[in-house]
């Protein structure tokens, strides 16, 4: 089975997270793009950042 699109979330906007959040919102198949984080602050500057949706919970 192809799969043309994908949705990846990001659990940490850190060093790693924000390298991988960056990454993701570049790259062609990702059609949606979350990041959650500990601190909101982080992760709404992260997603501002990225064109990502902000998780918390």
């Amino acid at each position: 089975m192809k799969q043309d699109n994908i949705g990846i979330a990001v659990v940490g906007a850190g060093r790693i997270g924000t390298l991988r959040a960056r990454l993701a919102a570049k790259h062609p198949a990702v059609r949606f793009l979350a990041i959650s984080d500990r601190d909101p602050a982080r992760a709404r500057a992260l997603a501002a950042e990225a064109g990502a949706d902000v998780h918390s919970g």
